[in-house]
């Protein structure tokens, strides 16, 4: 019974949108173009990402289970604690060329840290994967070896197994050749299901007014339609009553023209005939 009723709402929906397609396609594309702006205004950043292995002593006594569930949960810290402000101050105090904007509040600066740092912890495993961003490719990729030489320095502060837990890099820093960020494909796909949702509310909400607008569109841009018919059509009068001035023109100077030679074949003969009885 339920799934009948959801089909027939559906149907509805559907059918509704068609009979009003052209105001549900005018704020897919306004939705598209907003997104589009705004996107163009973020700045392009580029990612190095690079994978660190975390692995655990097992003690004769431990189960192999055990040892890697230990093991995810001491990359959970790990992963924890490159978010840290403790670790931001350690790795900017060793490294002083990080790319790094320094602000004047804490709260500044732990978000901006976090933006340019993506930490993951790969499942059902202990990888660590680390990706930084960053305007330049040649600075994410050193910002990205920064944060790595500093975690196999001071790892054992922040898991408390000390010497049981080493750690290695299972694949080198892979930079990215173009922008990363903003992800073009993702804000477009965001904004047309923004854009569906808020055709499927409004015509919920507002059945009547949505589809006043659709009228209200389609006979706006209809009229522009029949505007630039009626201005081609007296475009094409004009051209064709210039073409028939043209028309007459020449022929007007046809006429003279041969009305002159006319003219001229008369005088001469005149004056052939005055000559002539001139001599006789």
């Amino acid at each position: 019974m339920n799934n009948k009723i959801t089909t027939t709402k559906s149907e509805s929906i559907l059918n509704f949108s068609t009979q009003n397609k052209f105001v549900f396609v005018f704020f897919v594309l306004v939705f598209i173009l907003i997104s589009s702006v705004l996107t163009a205004f973020q700045k392009m950043e580029y990612s190095s990402t690079v994978r660190v292995l975390v692995i655990q002593n097992q003690q004769m006594q431990m189960d192999a289970y055990i040892a890697s569930k230990s093991s995810e949960a001491i990359t959970k810290n790990l992963s924890d604690a490159i978010l840290s402000s403790s670790f931001r101050t350690r790795v900017i105090e060793k490294y002083p060329d990080t790319p790094f904007v320094f602000y004047a509040s804490e709260k500044q600066k732990r978000n901006y840290w976090k933006k340019q740092i993506d930490v993951k912890n790969i499942p059902n495993s202990s990888i660590l994967e680390i990706k930084t961003y960053n305007e330049s490719a040649f600075n994410a990729e050193k910002f990205v070896n920064n944060i790595v030489f500093t975690l196999f320095e001071t790892h054992r502060d922040y898991h408390g197994a000390g010497d049981l837990i080493k750690l290695q890099i299972i694949d080198n820093p892979v930079t990215s050749s173009y922008p990363v960020k903003p992800n073009w494909f993702v804000n477009l796909l965001m904004s047309l299901i923004l854009a569906i949702f808020f055709n499927i509310s409004f015509m919920m909400l507002f059945p009547n007014k949505y589809t006043n607008f659709d009228v209200s569109l389609n006979n706006f841009f209809n009229s522009d339609h029949k505007r630039i018919k009626t201005n081609q059509k007296i475009k094409l009068v004009f051209n064709q009553a210039e073409i028939e001035q043209e028309k007459v023109e020449s022929e007007n100077l046809n006429l003279n023209s041969q009305s002159r030679n006319i003219t001229d074949n008369i005088d001469f003969e005149e004056l052939r005939k005055r000559l002539l009885n001139r001599n006789s």
